[in-house]
């Protein structure tokens, strides 16, 4: 599930999320050290603790977003494990990753989740 979408279930409980029968965009996110960075070692250590099983289940708890280890998933308590945080493989094989979809469409996006949000 979406992280807004986990977000919003907390103030609408009757938002839904929904995933297409036909697919959907997948995406992930990342942590990325920058070439030029001054600090390597303190950004892999930054990284590592992230990645840790514990920081990985508050980061579901606290945020919704979805744990990147199986280590992180398995301190979830079992209602946590089978919310749709964690994609079904039938939906994953159906998804498609998508690099950019421009500037224009992101804006019409963000004017579709306000208004949303504000209904």
């Amino acid at each position: 599930m979406e992280r807004n979408a986990y977000q919003g279930q907390a103030e609408m409980p009757e938002l839904k999320f929904v995933m297409p029968a036909e697919g959907a965009v997948l995406w992930m996110d990342n942590f990325t050290i920058p070439s030029g960075s001054e600090n390597k070692v303190l950004a892999h250590k930054f990284i590592n603790f992230m990645y840790q099983p514990q920081n990985q289940a508050e980061i579901v708890n606290s945020l919704g977003y979805a744990s990147a280890t199986n280590a992180g998933r398995n301190l979830l308590p079992d209602e946590l494990k089978i919310t749709r945080l964690f994609s079904a493989e039938d939906d994953l094989e159906k998804g498609e990753f998508i690099n950019d979809v421009g500037a224009e469409t992101l804006a019409i996006y963000e004017k579709y989740w306000q208004n949303l949000r504000t209904q």
